[in-house]
């Protein structure tokens, strides 16, 4: 009989144990799981952002216009001033991305929308005019 009390108690112990241990775990495999879905939504916000920035350098390089469509992932907000092109986005909190570049380019400002698709339009004449237009 003291035998049969002995392992109740080990067992007893053993799933307070484990209880324990996972109370304590839980707010990190939460705080893992959030990371992974904030890490998928920058790689593809950063991914839109390679893809205007090299539509951007094919035009200067070639010294002709560019057009394409693309598809935006997340909001993006578009600064265009002189030689810089500032990137501002919203994931888990505001971030920015200045990128430069070798001509002068005209000053605009966009939002672009989540969702939504633009058509790119790249322009070289004596500065760089980019446009943005939203598809229906």
């Amino acid at each position: 009989m003291t035998n049969l009390i002995e392992k109740i108690l080990i067992i007893g112990f053993g799933i307070f144990l484990l209880i324990s241990f996972l109370t304590i775990i839980n707010p990190f495999i939460d705080l893992f799981a959030r990371y992974d879905f904030y890490q998928e939504k920058y790689e593809k916000t950063i991914d839109n952002i390679n893809l205007i920035d090299s539509s951007i350098r094919y035009s200067i390089n070639q010294n002709r216009s560019y057009c394409q469509e693309i598809s935006i992932y997340q909001d993006l907000n578009i600064s265009i001033e002189k030689i810089q092109i500032k990137y501002e986005f919203f994931i888990n909190k505001k971030d920015n991305l200045v990128l430069t570049y070798d001509r002068m380019m005209i000053d605009e400002f966009y939002s672009l929308h989540s969702k939504s698709n633009y058509l790119l339009n790249v322009t070289f004449l004596t500065s760089i005019l980019i446009k943005f237009q939203i598809l229906e």
